[in-house]
């Protein structure tokens, strides 16, 4: 009979215990986890493809899509109020390389969502996929993500559409130029290159042109 301690067999049992509930516990927790990052990739998504809606309906400049022709919003103008910015990994959301495909079939209309976001200098997210496919994503389903545009900010309208036309998964989906619009109202693509002023279009203006559309 022992008077303190353990023996060295209720040592080794208790090791093998314990290695029996962390083989079981940690896959548990790993899964939980990775199915709450899913939860945060399909819920931003769906708030994407609805605030691409209000826009569609709301803002009379956004043009119908008719044919095969694609209208694409980026995040950064569907998230007006920064709402859509943190990814479930902790990094950023993409707001140029993230968006919204507009597009008639048949007699309606329907959305497509893709969503990027930058952890860890690396792109993970939602390739583009069909707004009604959301809800059945699976983990397997958020994926490194390496087919980027590269879209920034002070692109102009025309480079924007050379790199759109270059994303696969959009031309697979809509064709390419001119089926590929681009929306992004307001001057957010005005740049000042070597003194040369340019609007939202693209077109060389003066700097009060510039001031009026890009401020």
């Amino acid at each position: 009979m022992k008077k303190n301690g353990f023996t060295l067999i209720e040592l080794l049992a208790m090791l093998v215990i314990l290695g029996i509930i962390m083989g079981i516990a940690i896959p548990n927790i790993s899964g939980m986890l990775q199915n709450q990052k899913l939860e945060g990739f399909k819920s931003d998504a769906i708030n994407m493809v609805e605030a691409a809606k209000m826009k569609a309906s709301k803002d009379k400049n956004v043009p119908k899509p008719t044919g095969s022709q694609c209208i694409l919003f980026p995040l950064n103008y569907l998230d007006d109020n920064d709402n859509i910015l943190n990814g479930p990994n902790g990094g950023k959301y993409d707001k140029f390389d993230s968006f919204v495909v507009y597009r008639r079939r048949s007699n309606k209309y329907v959305y497509y969502v893709r969503l990027v976001e930058v952890y860890k200098d690396k792109k993970y997210g939602i390739n583009l996929i069909e707004s009604t496919k959301i809800n059945s994503l699976k983990t397997k389903d958020i994926t490194l993500i390496t087919n980027t545009t590269g879209i920034v900010k002070t692109d102009k309208l025309d480079q924007v559409n050379t790199k759109i036309n270059s994303l696969s998964a959009v031309t697979s989906l809509c064709g390419s130029a001119p089926y590929i619009k681009y929306y992004y109202p307001g001057g957010n693509y005005c740049v000042v290159n070597n003194g040369i002023y340019y609007d939202n279009d693209g077109n060389v203006v003066t700097q009060a042109q510039y001031n009026s559309k890009c401020s």
